[in-house]
This record gives structure tokens, sequence and C-alpha cells, in this order.
């Protein structure tokens, strides 16, 4: 059980505090707001005092939310768009899950060489941003080591780090009011040049290419 206290504030001017209010909460009434988190987190650095107006900051349950895949593990990740459809109807309640699914995927190379990251800013015409940067609540978990992020308009950015071999992983992190347009035409040039699909874990869909018309190719469990 958990217990959580309160304390009423005295107004116009009253200045003795009132006794506190103790109330008992189960937890297993207490929900998630999501349905699923990446079981991997990515190496983390201390943040210095040198943050800039470009630094990206998100929280640590959006990472790997929604990420690109190489084609070549299309299967694997249609296997776990349908277990976690399955999971996230049993667990639903409310606005909320009683049980969150939690992702896990051996890192592979979503582009591979070590002038990856590069190649990336290159073709995407944007400028190559700093590591981003994760929160917990109000707390700063810290910097992704070795980390990057890609600003490609419309309060839309790439992020993800690199290893020895390329890219493990690529995400890409929306603001608010984002121009969903941009996202978009972000898809488009990955899978164009590398292949590349966008999964929505939360949405549970899956973008795989766009067609001769303009629109896409949806896969959903």
């Amino acid at each position: 059980m958990k217990r959580v206290f309160g304390a009423l504030l005295s107004l116009f001017g009253v200045t003795h505090a009132a006794e506190p209010k103790v109330e008992v909460i189960d937890p297993g009434t207490i929900l998630f707001s999501i349905p699923t988190l990446s079981n991997e987190l990515p190496p983390l650095e201390a943040v210095d005092a040198d943050q800039t107006s470009g630094d990206v900051f998100f929280h640590e349950d959006d990472w790997r939310q929604l990420e690109f895949f190489p084609a070549d593990r299309i299967p694997e990740v249609q296997s776990m768009l349908t277990a976690l459809k399955a999971f996230s109807a049993e667990h639903r309640e409310r606005s909320g899950w009683k049980r969150v699914y939690v992702r896990a995927l051996a890192a592979a190379p979503v582009v591979a060489g070590q002038d990856a990251v590069q190649a990336l800013a290159d073709l995407l015409d944007a400028t190559l941003g700093p590591a981003p940067i994760l929160h917990a609540s109000n707390a700063i978990t810290g910097r992704v080591e070795s980390g990057f992020t890609l600003p490609v308009g419309g309060n839309i950015q790439l992020y993800g780090h690199t290893d020895g071999n390329g890219i493990p992983v690529l995400g890409a992190s929306v603001g608010p009011a984002p121009d969903d347009t941009r996202l978009t035409d972000t898809f488009v040039a990955l899978n164009r040049a590398y292949g590349l699909v966008l999964v929505d874990w939360q949405q549970q869909f899956m973008l795989l290419s766009p067609e001769n018309d303009g629109k896409l190719r949806v896969w959903q469990p």
C-alpha cells in the first residue's frame, strides 16, 4: 500500500497549518499512461553546465517510441507489434494500462558505416546537433553517450547514438504542434535511401514504404 501525505493551506491570512490528511491508495489502481516502454536505455553521460539552446530534451519513457528499422527486421517488428496489441487490449483500463509491455529488441545497425551520421545529415540537409538529454519527472537523467540529434524542421528531431558499426538506434522526437509533413518527408527520404521502415509503438503501426500515388503503405496487427 502507498501513503500519500497532503496538507491544506490556510486561506485569508490564517497562519496555522491544518493536520496532514493521510490517504491510503492501492498501488494496483495506479495506471500507466502509455502501453509500452523500451527495455533499453542508452549509455548516459553526466550533463555539464554548458547546455545550449540547441539541446534536445525528452522524457526517458519516450526513448525509442517512434523509431526506424531496416527492412530485414520487418518480420521481427510485426511479431512484437502483434504481441503488443494483444497485451494492450488485455491490460487497458479507463484512460491507462494496468501493466506496461516492455520491448526487448537486440541492437543492430539501422544505418551502417562510421560516417553514418554525417551521411544522414547530408541526405536530409540537416545540421548535426548535440546528443539528446533524457530526463525523468523533473530530474535530468543524462546526455546520451555518442549521441546526436538532427533537426528536420516542423518541431521534429531525429536522434540516436553510434557504435563502431554505425547507428544502432535511430528515433524521432516530436515536439508540440509538429508539422507531420516533415516527418512524412523524412520517412520517405530514409526509405528510398536505406529501405528503412518507421514504427510507432504506442499507436501500434508501421510505415512500410511510399506508393506511386503519394500514399503510404501501412501495416497494423
